[in-house]
């Protein structure tokens, strides 16, 4: 029975990835991604799948991306520190495991979205939704089509009511 599978792959004396075996399946696996000699990325193994996957983009040594799969494969959504303050302030979330659906962010840490960008099919950006206040409710709409930004809506007295209309052509 194989508890735990060590490759090193560049012959360097370190391992650049090390498997650990759980009645013969895999149940982790530790990388490191660019041979410094440290793991940089953490999966999670379920019935032969990676179903999570907790990394250190930038090797700093300290991890700034999750990446969630389904049991069937498929990418589901990717959180990360972007600004290297320890907290999640961009999330993307995924459709049939590939195209970016949304994509949410988090500008002041507060754990709520202040910023949320909808794609379409081709991974063009469809329309934008921003809390420009930050007091948790959307004030600002933007939709998109194939030449940029078609127009903008705001809710400027903060009463829930579209008060400026802004229109473009050929995105400008």
């Amino acid at each position: 029975e194989i508890l735990e599978e060590k490759r090193d792959r560049d012959q360097d004396g370190r391992y650049e990835t090390i498997t650990s075996f759980k009645d013969t399946s895999p149940v982790s696996q530790k990388r490191d991604k660019n041979q410094d000699g440290k793991f940089d990325a953490f999966i999670t193994i379920k019935d032969s799948v990676p179903t999570f996957e907790e990394a250190d983009s930038d090797f700093d040594g300290v991890p700034d991306r999750f990446t969630f799969i389904s049991d069937q494969g498929l990418l589901e959504e990717i959180r990360d520190d972007k600004e290297r303050t320890g907290h999640i302030n961009q999330i993307r979330y995924f459709k049939a495991g590939e195209k970016i659906d949304l994509v949410a962010q988090d500008k002041n840490r507060d754990g709520i979205h202040d910023v949320r960008a909808i794609f379409n099919d081709e991974q063009e950006k469809e329309s934008v939704e921003v809390d420009g206040n930050q007091n948790g409710n959307f004030d600002t709409w933007g939709t998109y089509g194939s030449k940029g930004i078609k127009n903008i809506e705001k809710d400027e007295n903060e009463n829930g009511r579209v008060d400026l209309i802004e229109v473009y052509t050929n995105g400008k």
